[in-house]
């Protein structure tokens, strides 16, 4: 029988037209077989199909629905309606349906690795390995689960199996795109950025518009130090939703003359990252604008100090006529930053004089060397449950120097209530009193050294050039670049950091070691 000579035939014609994307012809043909046959389950599957990659899901449901009436038990349409429920959403019922299938059709690898994608979703990471285990028992060439599975490994932390779960789909499909952007994720995670970068640059030839992959390579190559093509690849930041775009009605401002002219200066991120760059706004003031800057509230009053300032806001606040808008962490690339040429006036901010007063009487009865400690950040940053430390794992450096040293906790948010457990009555709890980043600055200011996990308070303390020890995850955040003691953004910081993933207690062992070292009158261990 020949391709068009029969139900077969239509079906088989269809499947072929399909997969070259034909899909227009492919429904023709899936129709004319359904006609012929109009019980067959495996011809309204396909024509499902159809539906599904043009996006017409409800279409697609209902020609699903339609071949398991026929077939309660087609393994295949029970897969494909559990792949339109969980796009629409209806991920418990999309698991269901995955069972079904697979129930069906034991050997069904896809089914196998679609249920597992599903119970990644519902967090049931265990089960979802399982799946992706089975499907690749039955079909070790199916790329896409050694993917999944490679998802779901990265999330639990296993980032070498994870990589290795990657380069066998790389493997399968060399063109395959999203395992190269996740290899190279994996393998910044395993502090090779420099990996990373390769793998990133293989995407971008595969896919030069791959807006995650771009925003990728810049965190890549700012953490190697290459600022200059690193903020190039930062603009993708937007197109990539790692920052939402506010702010669309005024132009944006792309290093034309400011003399005369009233620009938006924005703080995009978190607190620190306001922090950091907020030693570009003064530039801005030189080159003769009159800057408006837009930051979270708890900022406001510390960055009316910044010089070139001319007004700032609150986020949700009315502005003021401008002539154009600038989001702050573009700024570093209309500068043309680099190692060599990046602003270093530090202090560039100051706590209030009054503040600064007020806590240094509060705080001047107290004996020996007065630390500021800070353990935990933001619980919404995406890299928290990586850059925070339990504060049980600060015991050691609490302990050391005995009644040398005086603690006080500028610790804030939920992480804070850990006092009261482990280290009531060795450390002052200051949170009360740190209404805002004035506040803490000016509790800063009293301090003999501050030591703090990358979170805003690292920034508030370089900012303000006070002493910081910062203690980093394995693969920090790109600012910290690689391999150093010291930074070029805060003289004033030094850096220690894990040197296996998820080793706290070596890096506070060290931290308490430098501290007795302090104690002992070694000044030099303060800064790098």
């Amino acid at each position: 029988m020949t391709l068009g000579d029969g139900p077969e035939a239509d079906n088989a014609l269809g499947l072929s037209l399909r997969g070259q994307g034909r899909l227009d012809e492919a429904a023709a043909a899936f129709g004319r077989a359904i006609a012929a046959r109009p019980d067959d389950p495996a011809a309204i599957t396909n024509l499902g199909t159809v539906f599904q990659l043009r996006g017409r899901l409800a279409e697609a449901a209902e020609c699903y629905h339609r071949a398991l009436a026929h077939n309660s038990g087609h393994a295949d349409a029970h897969n494909a309606l559990g792949m339109v429920l969980q796009a629409q959403g209806r991920l418990d019922d999309a698991i269901a349906s995955y069972r079904r299938a697979v129930d069906s059709r034991p050997d069904h690898a896809s089914a196998h690795s679609n249920l597992g994608a599903a119970l990644q979703v519902a967090g049931e990471a265990e089960a979802a390995i399982a799946c992706y285990r089975r499907a690749i028992e039955l079909r070790p060439d199916h790329p896409e689960a050694h993917y999944n599975l490679g998802n779901v490994l990265h999330g639990l932390g296993r980032i070498e199996d994870a990589a290795a779960a990657y380069r066998r789909a790389i493997g399968l499909r060399p063109a395959y795109a999203e395992a190269h952007n996740n290899l190279g994720i994996a393998l910044r995670d395993m502090g090779a950025p420099d990996l990373a970068a390769e793998s990133y640059r293989r995407v971008l030839a595969l896919r030069p518009d791959h807006a995650e992959a771009h925003y990728n390579l810049a965190m890549a190559l700012l953490e190697m130090g290459d600022l200059a093509a690193g903020h190039e690849e930062y603009e993708w930041r937007f197109a990539a939703g790692a920052v939402p775009a506010r702010h669309g009605t005024l132009p944006l401002w792309r290093g034309e003359p400011l003399r005369g002219r009233t620009l938006l200066v924005w703080g995009e991120q978190g607190y620190g990252d306001v922090i950091q760059f907020a030693r570009y706004v003064p530039l801005l003031a030189r080159a003769g604008a009159q800057v408006i800057f837009e930051v979270h509230e708890p900022l406001r009053g510390l960055m009316a100090g910044v010089p070139g300032v001319d007004v700032v806001l609150a986020r949700g606040d009315a502005l003021p006529p401008c002539d154009a808008q600038i989001p702050l962490m573009s700024l570093p690339r209309l500068f043309r930053t680099t190692l060599d040429t990046m602003p270093r006036e530090v202090p560039y901010l100051h706590a209030p004089a009054a503040a600064i007063e007020r806590w240094r009487k509060r705080l001047a009865g107290t004996d020996g060397l007065k630390i500021g400690l800070a353990w935990a950040g933001n619980p919404a940053q995406r890299n928290d449950r990586n850059r925070s430390m339990p504060l049980s794992a600060c015991l050691p450096l609490l302990s050391a120097g005995g009644a040398g040293a005086a603690w006080f906790s500028l610790q804030v948010g939920e992480p804070a209530a850990q006092l009261t457990e482990i280290a009531a009555g060795n450390v002052v709890d200051l949170s009360p009193a740190l209404t805002d980043f004035g506040e803490t600055a000016a509790a800063m200011a009293a301090l003999d050294l501050v030591v703090t996990v990358d979170t805003a308070v690292a920034h508030l303390a370089g900012a303000l050039g006070r002493p910081a020890w910062v203690l980093l995850t394995f693969s920090p955040d790109w600012r910290w670049l690689r391999r150093r003691e010291d930074n070029p953004w805060y003289p004033s910081a030094r850096l220690f950091r894990q040197p296996r993933p998820g080793d706290w207690q070596a890096v506070a062992g060290r931290a308490a070691g430098e501290l007795e070292r302090l104690l002992a009158g070694d000044c030099s261990v303060l800064a790098p």
